[in-house]
C-alpha cells in the first residue's frame, strides 16, 4: 500500500514555494492575496517565482493575517526564515516579459498620458492598492478624495501607467480644471476623448454609445469641482461594459 508523505515546514526550501502552498491551501489565487495585502498581482507573481525579494515586517504585518497564519508558529517561523535566506542571496532574474496584446483593430487610439515632472517615490502601497481595487470585477469606480496639492492627480497617473498594458493601452486622462459648470462636462468629454456628436444627439448619448463596447479606463481629473455632474458618470457606467 503507497505511503503519502505529510507536508511539514521543513518540506519547503524555498520562500516562493511555502508561500504558493500557503496560498493554495486557502484556495485564492494571486488576485485575492494580493488585494489582502495590498500588493499588485505581478508583485505577488514575483514572490512566488522568487524573484522578489521579501519584507519581513510586511510578511508579519499583512501576510501572516491573509494567509490565516495566527494560529500556526511553526509555518510562520518557516516563512520567516526563508524570507531572510531569500534575501541573504541575489534573486533570480525575472524571465523576459510577454508581448503585450495587441489591441483590438476598431479601438480607439488615445493620447499618452502627461507626463509627471519627476519621480514618484514612497507611494508604492498607495499605487497597488487602487489598482488592486481596479482590478476587482466587483469595482468600476474608484474616487480619489483628499485636500489640494496633496498628490491626487500624481497618484491617478501612476495607478493608470501602472494599468496601462492590462487596458491594451485604452487608458484617458480627462482634466476637467478648466470645466466650471456640471452641465459641460459631458461636452469636455466627448471633445477630450474625440467622440464624434451626431446631428441631433446629445453628448451623453454620443458617450454611452461609444462606451458600449469598450473596456476603458477614464481618470477624470478635478472632478470634485463638477460634482454635480455625478449622475453623468452613473449613466456612463451603466451603458459601458
Amino acid at each position: 500500500m503507497g505511503r503519502t508523505a505529510a507536508v511539514t515546514p521543513a518540506t519547503f526550501t524555498s520562500f516562493g514555494a511555502l508561500l504558493r502552498y500557503l496560498r493554495l491551501r486557502l484556495d485564492m489565487n494571486q488576485r485575492d492575496l494580493a488585494i489582502a495585502v495590498g500588493y499588485s498581482e505581478s508583485q505577488i507573481s514575483r514572490l512566488e517565482q522568487n524573484q522578489r525579494l521579501p519584507d519581513p515586517d510586511t510578511l508579519l504585518a499583512r501576510f501572516v493575517p491573509a494567509l490565516e497564519l495566527d494560529e500556526e508558529p511553526e509555518l510562520v517561523a518557516r516563512l520567516m526564515e526563508l524570507a531572510h535566506a531569500a534575501r541573504s542571496r541575489p534573486a533570480r532574474p525575472p524571465e523576459p516579459a510577454a508581448p503585450p496584446p495587441e489591441p483590438a483593430p476598431a479601438a480607439p487610439v488615445f493620447a499618452p498620458l502627461p507626463a509627471p515632472p519627476n519621480a514618484l517615490f514612497g507611494r508604492e502601497q498607495e499605487i497597488a492598492a487602487v489598482a488592486g481595487l481596479l482590478r476587482r470585477r466587483d469595482v468600476r469606480l474608484v474616487t480619489l478624495t483628499g485636500p489640494g496639492g496633496i498628490g491626487k492627480t500624481r497618484l491617478a497617473l501612476a495607478v493608470a501607467a501602472e494599468l496601462r498594458d492590462e487596458y491594451a493601452g485604452r487608458v484617458a486622462f480627462v482634466p476637467l480644471a478648466a470645466v466650471s459648470e456640471p452641465g459641460l462636462v459631458p461636452g469636455a468629454l466627448a471633445q477630450a476623448l474625440g467622440v464624434e456628436v451626431g446631428a441631433g444627439q446629445s453628448p451623453e448619448a454620443a458617450l454611452q454609445q461609444w462606451l458600449r463596447d469598450l473596456r476603458l479606463l477614464l481618470v477624470l481629473d478635478n472632478f470634485e469641482q463638477v460634482a454635480g455632474a455625478a449622475p453623468l458618470i452613473s449613466a456612463l457606467l451603466a451603458s459601458a461594459p
